[in-house]
């Protein structure tokens, strides 16, 4: 689950720097894609959350999930990545929200939001929100785990209300805290008294008990969660990042500090480790979650108009590998890294390019799907044959 604002369901078409990787790669060309869907009928889009990607079930089912315009109507539509044919496809005419193993929530007319299986379609339940459109301020749905789901509910007074909906709907009231939740990772509940709030609260998903008060500096920057429930917190003042690693308890693991370059510097959570980059001194460093470094690359930077992930690198569903995007004239040179040890595990080209605005996204070190820019394509490619 992510932070609240980087949730949008909205294609991704911002304009953002990328950069190249330092040491001169011999770039190979595409392959032939594994399958290819024409959409002849419509357009079809892939939605920008990172909460996206290629979903997998307890069963092993795979799911791509996209929206199709048609007629002046949107479809919800479910892929299967392994063989590109079209499982289900229902009017979507309101909000939804999937979930990491395999569900997707829905609201509904009337207050009503429902959970179902994206592999096969069926509802498994539906429910009713804990509000009105009266006192409606501002809620968000934070899917759980096996179809579970934690609905909060804000008032006027920045206060949230945590509800939980367990597997078959049944809805419970958790707690109310005195903030305004913005965010539920792992075991943790995130929250400000008010959207410029320096300090972020952490707070425990389960009892809702303070265990930290951290200040972040620019407000819209989150607190990064690893495998092992380490908390990096990030504080910027001026041209210095702080990250600040917490035990789940709250105590202080260590503090590192970093240059920071706006638009040039992120950090990227990938299970036990973490990786930064160093827009200032053109660096890709690789973290454990004890702050020793692993690896590091060097890269320069460049500026593109290439419509990337919200970021300067998209990284892979399994978070074992990431991917960046380089201009070469014409033509178009993408890098995928292990995010292990940030070697390169291969590079190509793609020749055509007469906009560089398709959408790319990497299910993990072997599987590549690109949709184009007009919506007409899907492709799957295997790395493997490269």
């Amino acid at each position: 689950m992510k932070w609240k604002f980087a949730k949008s369901m909205l294609i991704a078409s911002l304009f953002i720097l990328l950069f190249a990787f330092g040491t001169p790669v011999h770039a190979k060309e595409l392959p032939q894609p594994e399958w290819v869907v024409d959409v002849s009928n419509g357009k079809w889009i892939h939605p920008s959350s990172p909460t996206w990607g290629i979903v997998v079930d307890s069963q092993g089912n795979q799911s791509m999930i996209g929206l199709k315009t048609a007629a002046n109507k949107v479809y919800l539509e479910n892929m299967d990545p392994t063989t590109g044919q079209i499982r289900w496809s229902i009017p979507q005419d309101s909000s939804f929200f999937p979930s990491e193993d395999g569900y997707i929530f829905m609201v509904e007319k009337n207050n009503q939001i429902s959970a179902m299986h994206l592999a096969t379609g069926k509802k498994l339940w539906t429910s009713t929100l804990p509000f009105v459109e009266e006192v409606y301020y501002y809620d968000d749905i934070y899917p759980g785990e096996n179809g579970s789901l934690y609905v909060v509910s804000h008032s006027k007074d920045n206060k949230s209300t945590l509800y939980y909906y367990d597997s078959t709907g049944h809805r419970t009231k958790k707690y109310t805290v005195p903030y305004s939740i913005v965010d539920i990772e792992g075991d943790y509940v995130f929250a400000k008294t008010y959207n410029d709030d320096p300090n972020t609260y952490i707070m425990s998903l389960a009892t809702g008990k303070k265990i930290r008060t951290i200040t972040d500096g620019n407000s819209f920057i989150p607190v990064n969660v690893l495998k092992d429930g380490t908390l990096i917190a990030q504080n910027v003042v001026k041209n210095t990042l702080t990250l600040k690693a917490y035990q789940p308890s709250g105590k202080l693991k260590w503090t590192k500090k970093l240059p920071y370059v706006n638009g040039r510097t992120e950090v990227h959570t990938l299970q036990d480790r973490f990786l930064f980059i160093d827009g200032k001194n053109n660096t890709l460093k690789l973290y454990a979650s004890d702050g020793k470094l692993i690896a590091s690359k060097s890269y320069k930077p460049i500026g593109t108009s290439y419509n990337r992930f919200w970021g300067l690198m998209y990284i892979a569903k399994d978070q074992q590998s990431f991917m960046f995007t380089i201009n070469k004239g014409k033509k178009h040179e993408i890098i995928i890294m292990d995010s292990k040890n940030l070697n390169v595990i291969e590079s190509f080209t793609k020749d055509e390019y007469d906009n560089n605005s398709d959408y790319e996204f990497l299910h993990n070190k072997t599987e590549l799907y690109i949709i184009d820019s007009y919506g007409k394509s899907i492709s799957k490619y295997n790395l493997n044959n490269i």
